[in-house]
């Protein structure tokens, strides 16, 4: 069976407002690969592949989907079949979005509470995540 991660980029990996990478970045995906989950992104925005290649992380990607809204349905692009979503894992900065969407299809889910949404509150039981973290360096904590 397949493990995958699911990431969000703007303000999970990337901070928009210093243009840069979140710290570890570069070692929690390198972590996560050695550990053998196929690493993904769903993200809003143009231009996030070209992004990912000018900070030189496009390599951990397997796909990226880019969207307007994020939906199911741009979660499910990604997912291979035979994928074990209980040792899988959708990781974000907001409960509304990436965290819902994550326990509605199964997921163990990780709400980075960090920056602008670390004040966004569960609303219901689908948006309360499985983990929450306060840097990006405890994934490899949780993520056998």
């Amino acid at each position: 069976m397949t493990k995958i991660v699911i990431f969000d980029f703007f303000r999970t990996l990337y901070d928009p407002d210093n243009d840069a990478l979140l710290e570890g970045a570069t070692q929690v995906l390198e972590g996560l690969k050695k550990r053998g989950f196929e690493l993904f992104i769903v993200s809003h925005g143009a231009g996030r592949k070209e992004e990912l290649q000018s900070l030189g992380i496009d390599h951990f990607f397997k796909d990226v989907v880019v969207t307007t809204e994020k939906t199911e349905k741009d979660f499910l692009k990604v997912i291979p079949e035979g994928t074990d979503k209980t040792n899988s894992f959708v990781i974000g900065d907001r409960v509304r979005y990436e965290i819902k969407i994550g326990n509605i299809l199964g997921f163990q889910t990780i709400w980075l509470k960090l920056g602008k949404f670390s004040v966004e509150k569960p609303q219901s039981n689908e948006e309360k995540p499985d983990f929450t973290i306060l840097s990006l360096k405890e994934i490899l904590k949780i993520a056998p």
